[in-house]
């Protein structure tokens, strides 16, 4: 019995092997007519959004709130989680706005909730980085920032961001532009 299901086997592998095997010059040739190479499917263009940076004369600003020690402690990078539930193809392209606390949340009371400066939500800090966003973010303070929001090649939003500590708005408003602007460069 097993020889049986093995020849069988082996039959229909050289079937699947030779059966579409062109015949002879005609066949190679309208084969090779037909064939076209898959090409990806084109990215939906988005127009740029034009930012705004109204929205940093209403945060509260502390000089004390920094470490003291340079714009790379003042200044963090993470990712928005939560992106599928808020956002839409639309909001592809650069973003800024504030990171604030949400203890209301019944999921989670220490998240801390990505807002677009017009007031969409993006998304959250993930789980995995409030610690290292609390330590960063000691005074618990809402924080500008900026970044781009992205598609993957599987079709899924994503952002990175660099969130700065409120010492000072000439410090943010310099930051999160150079930030965007180097994020910009390395697109191209």
């Amino acid at each position: 019995m097993f020889y049986v299901i093995y020849i069988a086997v082996i039959v229909f592998a050289l079937y699947l092997i030779f059966h579409d095997r062109p015949k002879g010059e005609s066949a190679k040739r309208q084969m090779s007519s037909s064939w076209k190479p898959e090409v990806p499917a084109p990215r939906p263009f988005v127009p740029e959004r034009e930012l705004t940076w109204s929205y940093l004369y209403s945060l509260e600003f502390d000089p004390g709130c920094g470490w003291g020690v340079g714009p790379d402690m003042d200044t963090m990078h993470t990712e928005i989680t939560g992106m599928r539930y808020h956002c839409s193809l639309a909001d592809v392209g650069p973003v800024n706005g504030f990171v604030k606390p949400e203890p209301d949340n019944p999921h989670d009371p220490e998240a801390q909730v990505v807002v677009r400066a017009d007031g969409k939500v993006l998304g959250y800090i993930p789980k995995v980085a409030l610690p290292e966003y609390a330590n960063f973010n000691r005074l618990g303070m809402t924080c500008p920032f900026a970044g781009y929001v992205k598609v993957s090649h599987q079709g899924y939003l994503w952002a990175d961001i660099l969130v700065a500590l409120p010492t000072g708005r000439d410090f943010v408003k310099s930051a999160l532009t150079a930030y965007l602007e180097q994020a910009r460069q390395g697109e191209a």
